[in-house]
């Protein structure tokens, strides 16, 4: 397994990663917990990169409708609001 970089990795990171963390948030209800969940999806992406990236242009319809939905409940606000912690 190579240690490069994949090429185009560290732009989709930077791009996808809010709305990721945020998804993952939906799902488990903890940022921190979220933000491991996305960190280890992304860890195991790295190897398979070329495979995914090539397909990312067949998803963009999927990926477009999410960021609609996502970016209606405002991705912005759930860092910007204090997360009370689950009791």
């Amino acid at each position: 397994m190579s240690t490069a970089e994949p090429e185009g990795f560290r732009d989709f990171v930077v791009a996808r990663s809010p709305r990721l963390v945020y998804t993952a948030y939906l799902l488990t209800g903890d940022v921190h917990l979220a933000k491991d969940l996305v960190q280890s999806a992304l860890a195991r992406t790295w190897p398979h990169w070329e495979r995914v990236r090539d397909g990312l242009d067949a998803m963009k319809p999927v990926v477009e409708g999410f960021d609609r939905i996502v970016d209606g409940a405002g991705v912005g606000t759930l860092f910007a609001t204090p997360i009370r912690p689950r009791e």
